[in-house]
């Protein structure tokens, strides 16, 4: 055994064990990104750094073995400047939205991109409950309103905005809610934004997005399901399906990050890519921590995934060009759920 002190409480910890097992074994909490529980570390994001008060050194603690002797701060200013520089270094390179643009101007909180991907899937009892989750009581949440959600819309700006306020009642009208709870939406206050949209983050959009022009519903009561379905293929899905549970998001609130501390002239086009079993991979949410590529080489898929390229333009991808579907056919659940950001997500969350 050895003897160290973290945060000025001495523990002790077998040898071998790293700087993050032993900060952790004592109740310590140090964040991490590209660290995955019983895997190699691959010390990437650079997020668990803490400071050996003896040396005055930065170590990253999920690779750094613990010594006898050594004094460690997690929580030091040098220690905290320097996670929030990874944070912006991290974010420089990030293309994409924690909120759709429709859901951070609703004013009655509405998750209205999970809505209507509800109704895409024909499941209206979910649509209404996603709407009864935010406005348990309100007959109609749009009554006030005057459609900033449409006006917000990016698929307006191409052949019209999605009918959200029809949809929502839609869903209301149609949809028995099931049991639902106050809506959980706390966030860190932090929310990335992609910006303008060009032409090409539209046309990766519209890949999978129906290729209709609005809906008009054909009865004066509104939509039927086919209308319904077909107007909400039209939305572009341009939110974060993991907006509660991303690590980069959290940290960044937490940190004080900004995201275009270290911003490129010009961003990286948006680009979404699909596989048959419903995962949704997003390259500019990637920050390429490599769990994913040690989780399908740990269960032996047959192809996986791995880096390709070189220098800042490395990424994960599939080799020789094959299919994402190809590439995860065991390990789908687990890459999604240990990704983690909003890289490799469920289509339907």
């Amino acid at each position: 055994m050895i003897e160290l002190t973290i945060d000025g409480r001495k523990i002790e910890q077998p040898e071998q064990a790293t700087l993050l097992e032993a900060a952790r074994e004592s109740g310590v909490e140090i964040p991490t990104m590209c660290h995955l529980a019983g895997y190699e570390h691959f010390t990437s994001c650079m997020l668990c750094m803490v400071e050996d008060l003896k040396s005055g050194q930065l170590l990253p603690a999920c690779s750094t073995l613990a010594e006898d002797g050594m004094e460690i701060a997690t929580g030091s200013e040098r220690v905290l400047a320097s996670r929030k520089t990874a944070l912006e270094l991290l974010l420089s390179e990030h293309v994409g939205d924690c909120d759709a643009p429709c859901h951070r101007v609703c004013q009655a909180g509405i998750n209205i991109p999970l809505m209507i991907r509800k109704i895409a899937a024909g499941d209206i009892d979910a649509a209404a409950t996603v709407v009864r989750t935010a406005v348990p009581e309100s007959e109609d949440p749009c009554a006030e309103c005057n459609g900033r959600c449409e006006k917000a819309c990016r698929r307006r700006q191409h052949d019209g905005a999605v009918a959200i306020r029809r949809l929502i009642s839609f869903a209301l009208d149609n949809g028995k809610a099931q049991e639902f709870a106050t809506a959980d939406d706390e966030t860190s206050g932090f929310n990335s934004n992609m910006g303008r949209i060009r032409p090409e983050d539209m046309d990766a959009f519209l890949d999978e997005a129906s290729k209709s022009r609005p809906i008009e519903p054909s009865d004066a009561a509104g939509y039927r399901l086919e209308e319904a379905v077909e107007e909400a293929r039209r939305c572009l899905h341009c939110d974060c399906r993991k907006r509660l549970d991303c690590k980069l998001r959290r940290y960044a609130g937490e940190y004080g990050a900004r995201q275009r501390h270290y911003a490129f002239a010009e961003r990286k086009p948006f680009r979404q890519i699909r596989q048959e079993a419903g995962v949704v991979y997003e390259p500019g949410n990637c920050i390429k921590c490599g769990i994913c590529v040690r989780i399908t080489a740990r269960k032996k898929e047959k192809l996986g995934l791995t880096f390709i390229g070189r220098g800042f333009d490395v990424e994960v991808g599939v080799p020789f060009d094959e299919s994402l579907g190809k590439a995860l056919r065991k390990t789908a659940a687990d890459c999604v759920e240990n990704c983690p950001t909003a890289a490799l997500a469920f289509d339907d969350s």
